[in-house]
């Protein structure tokens, strides 16, 4: 199992949100394309490189069981009063739920934009997102670097892909002190 794939949410006839002459599956690719040069390290693949659609099967195909993690990126627009960072996680996965608090901060050291929140959402088969429903053992965590439509002055593409990344690599860190631990543990028995 690898480590880690990006996806660049929404894509092709896909649009995602939009404001201010701005579409959210352009700025998603951009700032995927830029976390996955950010964590070269860890050999991250991508669900898309180029302006396709991806329906939803299609999309969680490509990552589910296949990696241990999935970081979705995306950016909000309401049009209503709601602002700042989201990190949605897995109701089963409290793995996901560290991570998308890690990211959340990160994001928000790097922006200074508020959190808005880390949440996860539960539906009627489960997980509500099918990017959590769908994709199997990975942990996935959606990110949603602002609202496009309320803090488009906190738009910086290298600002939010700093944030994503250095968020996964302090998860990662603290997922190597934890087995570091464990096998200090074993070694005393």
């Amino acid at each position: 199992m690898k480590t880690l794939i990006i996806d660049a949410g929404h894509g092709g006839s896909d649009t995602g949100a939009s404001a201010f002459g701005y579409l959210e599956k352009d700025l998603n690719l951009v700032i995927a394309k830029r976390v996955r040069e950010l964590l070269k390290e860890f050999e991250p693949d991508m669900t898309r490189t180029t302006d396709i659609t991806l329906e939803p099967g299609s999309r969680t195909n490509k990552i589910k069981d296949k990696y241990k993690y999935c970081l979705s990126i995306h950016l909000n627009a309401y049009n209503s009063s709601a602002s700042g960072i989201e990190a949605i996680h897995s109701i089963y996965s409290e793995k996901g739920k560290q991570l998308a608090e890690i990211i959340a901060k990160k994001l928000n050291e790097k922006l200074g934009l508020s959190i808005r929140r880390v949440f996860s959402r539960k539906g009627k088969r489960g997980d509500y997102y099918y990017m959590h429903r769908l994709t199997g053992s990975t942990t996935t965590v959606i990110v949603e670097g602002l609202f496009l439509d309320k803090d488009i002055e906190y738009l910086n593409v290298e600002k939010i892909a700093q944030g994503i990344a250095d968020g996964f690599k302090e998860f990662m860190k603290g997922k190597k002190k934890e087995v570091s631990k464990e096998s200090k543990i074993e070694e005393n028995l």
